[in-house]
């Protein structure tokens, strides 16, 4: 792997983690080729860092990283240059960075429950990568940026070193998307209706949509944990997805409730104060239908899984895993669908929260045609004044009551 930024460490040091998994093999088997230390049967990340220095220009930077790995890789497999003589130099100096990361390849050897959470090779690598340039910037105290995913250079050589014979050899070349880290993004077109439609969003969100500004967080979650691998900040934007998500939800109802004369605003302080927690059992327990329950599995996992791990990030300074991250992802996406499924019951009682959450498409998808027949047809219009009217609300009861 290339670096830009060239690593001020002697080439002879090697940064050793021990991963938080044991591999079977691994503890009847001699790794100290790799490790100075003994491997206890857990997997393990070692790094060490080569750097190169160009006493040439080159066509480009891409170049450049081709021709730092190039040298490395001579050196390990001991078969010469292959690139350097390929391009007319100029006269600039360089310094590149080549990190040498080792781990077993365990692949063949994980149990059935690893292979759900443990990372492939290259990630887990470049994930000991980024923790190791933290802590450099820190022991160096030195303000540069941090190591991303982004800032590698997307040439990776992939080479194997047999622990019987000691040879090695050279595998793959990879050269990285961005995508490589964690799971894949589902990415798709648009079509043409939705591309039309993207107009109506615009106004939704120029009409401070909730439940839109939830879904954004949701994807800078997904840029932090999938682009840049920042865990601390994705867990704290699922975070922030979330409680922005019930918080609409719950002050939403009280201002249809208010707007149509369930719910007397004298009323609504009552329920308005205290902290979220307190806010969500008092409204939705009041107005939502028999499926809500504050203990239902979809709020518990909210609770564990999202609530829990941010409050450590914020106020303790925790590194989640992955896996946390991934299990975050998933406690709210449960969330939604199950507050989708509570509105769906009280549909007819608060058609308005629905209607905003839900949407007419996936509304038509859980009724019968007939049961919205005399709602939907003008509301499409209506929706932009209810959220301007809701904003409005919602901003004076924030002003009065908040904490």
């Amino acid at each position: 792997m290339v670096i830009e930024d060239p690593i001020e460490v002697p080439d002879d040091l090697l940064w050793v983690k021990k991963l938080d998994y044991e591999v079977d093999i691994l503890k009847n088997t001699d790794v100290r080729s790799l490790l100075p230390i003994e491997s206890e049967g857990k997997n393990f990340v070692v790094l060490k860092t080569r750097t190169v220095r160009l006493e040439k220009e080159y066509p480009s930077d891409f170049v450049q990283a081709q021709i730092a790995v190039d040298t490395v890789l001579s050196e390990i497999l001991s078969s010469g240059d292959i690139l350097n003589k390929q391009f007319e130099p100029g006269s600039q100096k360089r310094d590149w960075t080549v990190i040498e990361a080792s781990t077993f390849d365990d692949t063949r050897f994980l149990t059935d429950d690893q292979r759900s959470v443990v990372p492939d090779p290259l990630t887990r690598c470049i994930e000991v990568l980024i923790d190791f340039y933290k802590v450099l910037r820190i022991q160096k105290w030195s303000p540069v940026s941090l190591l991303t995913y982004e800032r590698l250079n997307p040439i990776v050589v992939q080479v194997r070193e047999d622990l019987v014979d000691n040879r090695h050899r050279a595998e793959l070349l990879i050269r990285l998307n961005h995508f490589n880290y964690g799971p894949a993004l589902n990415a798709r077109s648009i079509s043409r209706e939705e591309f039309y439609g993207m107009s109506y969003l615009a106004d939704r969100l120029r009409n401070n949509d909730p439940f839109l500004q939830s879904r954004e967080y949701r994807l800078n979650a997904l840029f932090e944990f999938k682009r840049r691998g920042y865990y601390d900040q994705a867990i704290i934007q699922i975070a922030m997805s979330s409680e922005v998500l019930l918080s609409a939800i719950g002050r939403m109802i009280l201002w249809e409730g208010a707007s149509d004369g369930r719910l007397h605003i004298s009323e609504v302080p009552s329920y308005w104060k205290g902290m979220l927690k307190d806010r969500i059992k008092k409204i939705y327990g009041r107005y939502l239908s028999t499926k809500w329950s504050y203990n239902s599995n979809a709020m518990t996992q909210w609770d564990e899984r999202i609530v829990k791990i941010r409050n450590k990030v914020v106020h303790e300074g925790y590194y989640p895993s992955r896996i946390e991250i991934l299990q975050a992802f998933q406690a709210a996406d449960n969330l939604e669908f199950y507050l989708a499924d509570c509105l769906e019951e009280v549909f007819l009682h608060f058609p308005k929260t629905s209607y905003c959450y839900i949407g007419r498409q996936d509304l038509l998808r859980r009724f019968d045609g007939c049961v919205l027949k005399f709602f939907l047809p003008t509301v499409h219009e209506e929706e932009l004044h209810w959220l301007q009217s809701f904003h409005a609300w919602s901003q004076e009861l924030s002003q009065n009551y908040s904490r």
